[in-house]
This record gives C-alpha cells, sequence and structure tokens, in this order.
C-alpha cells in the first residue's frame, strides 16, 4: 500500500475555501476527489509535476509524501497541508480455492497468521516514513498545517458520490459492486474505522 495523499501548495491553506479557483496537478483518477473544493484540477504526473508547479501552470499538487520529496515538489509548494485522504493502492497475495485446498494445513495456518502480520508490519513502516518524510519537509522549511476536522467532513461531504459511481461502473461490468461496497464499508467500521462519509449508503 501507499500513503495517504496531502496538499503540497504555493500558498497557504487555512481553511477548505483557500482551494477555490485554485489549480491543483494530480494524477488523473485522482481529480474527483477535488469536488466540491472549488480548485480546478490539472492532469500531470510525477515527471512534470515540478515544472508545472514552478512554472505556474498549477498552484500545487495532491500527493503521497513518498512520492513529493524525492522530486523536491517541497521546494516549489512549500506550504504542506496534511489532509489524510487515505491511500489509493493496496496489494495483496491471491490464491484460487484449488491450490489453497491442496496446501497441507500448517501451510494455511502459517500463510494466514503471516499474511496479517506481514500487512499490519507494512502499514506501519509506509506510516512511519511518511511521517518522518513530512518531519524533513518541515526542517527543511515547509509550512506543515493540518487540515481542520471541520474541513475535512466539509470536503467530503461536497465530494461526488463516489462509491455509487464505482458501484455503477463495477456493476456494468457484471460485478457485485454494491455487495463488495457493502461489504468493505461494514468490515471496516466493524474494526473500529469511523468513515467521514458512509459509501454504501
Amino acid at each position: 500500500m501507499n500513503d495517504t495523499y496531502h496538499l503540497l501548495t504555493t500558498f497557504p491553506i487555512e481553511t477548505l475555501d483557500d482551494l477555490e479557483g485554485r489549480t491543483i496537478v494530480g494524477a488523473p483518477p485522482l481529480a474527483p476527489w477535488l469536488g466540491g473544493t472549488g480548485a480546478i484540477a490539472v492532469a500531470g504526473g510525477l515527471p512534470s509535476m515540478y515544472q508545472q508547479i514552478q512554472t505556474g501552470v498549477a498552484e500545487g499538487t495532491i500527493i503521497i509524501p513518498t512520492g513529493a520529496y524525492p522530486l523536491r515538489l517541497h521546494e516549489v509548494a512549500p506550504y504542506v497541508t496534511l489532509v489524510d485522504t487515505g491511500v489509493t493502492t493496496t496489494g495483496g497475495l491471491a490464491v484460487n480455492a484449488d491450490s489453497w485446498d491442496r496446501f497441507p494445513e500448517d501451510v494455511q495456518t502459517v500463510l494466514t497468521e503471516l499474511g496479517l502480520e506481514y500487512s499490519l508490519g507494512h502499514a506501519q513502516i509506509v506510516k512511519d516514513m511518511s511521517d518522518e518524510i513530512v518531519q524533513r519537509m518541515g526542517d527543511e522549511g515547509s509550512t506543515i498545517y493540518p487540515l481542520p476536522d471541520s474541513d475535512r467532513a466539509a470536503w467530503v461531504a461536497g465530494l461526488p458520490d463516489l462509491g455509487a459511481n464505482w458501484i455503477e461502473a463495477v456493476s456494468d461490468q457484471g460485478l457485485p459492486g454494491a455487495e463488495v461496497m457493502s461489504a468493505f464499508m461494514e468490515g471496516a467500521r466493524a474494526r473500529g474505522a469511523e468513515p467521514l462519509r458512509n459509501w454504501d449508503e
């Protein structure tokens, strides 16, 4: 999995209103995340972001710290607003049922137990690395500011119905989109998560 997304901008963001009319570069799949903020999404990839911000094509980016720091994006966008959107990329090891059933029971047990241990350990490593990079940005002159919880909630409330859009796209392929979304959200809530928006409702 990757780390969570934040904003790096050429201007300070103290409230959500500060994004109104501002150009934010990011990977095209992230454009819907800016919905309801008043920001203008600009398509771009990692190789072009520094120049796009430096030349004024964009006034900031929505990006993960581990992607931003090696590119030195905080040099041209020194205001780091901690948004904590969550992650977009996760990975996993899948085994089909026939193969799984052929594994000895002790192998199944090891894979099940180590799988959970590995997932938790990997998530912690990614979080620690991301936190360290944000600290480095601050040490190198960036202004670090956490977006207030009220603004995060307003941002999420103003988003288009991303859950319904995903369900529709998946269901159009003949797959059980609604069931998957419901299982995911119910599983997250059962484990103590408190989503800012229930995408299955």
